[in-house]
């Protein structure tokens, strides 16, 4: 998912439009920062990926931390609506 991230967000497709979505419309006005987290996403997931394959808990926890933190939380935080 993480590869085909930036398609699932065509122009007009916020909250305004599609209020389930969790889109905030701020995706569209700052994309080249939603581009740089969707990159980011990318990079935590091919670390995670790797831990996995090392067998390494220590270094698959860690990893596991960072995609959360960074590669989720980098997007999920300035560019969706808190539906909590």
């Amino acid at each position: 998912a993480a590869e085909v991230l930036l398609s699932l967000f065509p122009a007009g497709s916020g909250e305004d439009v599609i209020p389930k979505s969790g889109a905030r419309t701020v995706i569209w006005e700052r994309w080249e920062e939603f581009e740089a987290a969707s990159v980011l996403l990318q990079e935590r997931v091919a670390e995670f990926s790797s831990a996995l394959d090392s067998g390494d808990s220590d270094l698959i926890s860690a990893a596991a931390m960072s995609l959360g933190r960074e590669g989720c939380g980098g997007c999920h935080t300035p560019f969706r609506v808190d539906n909590h």
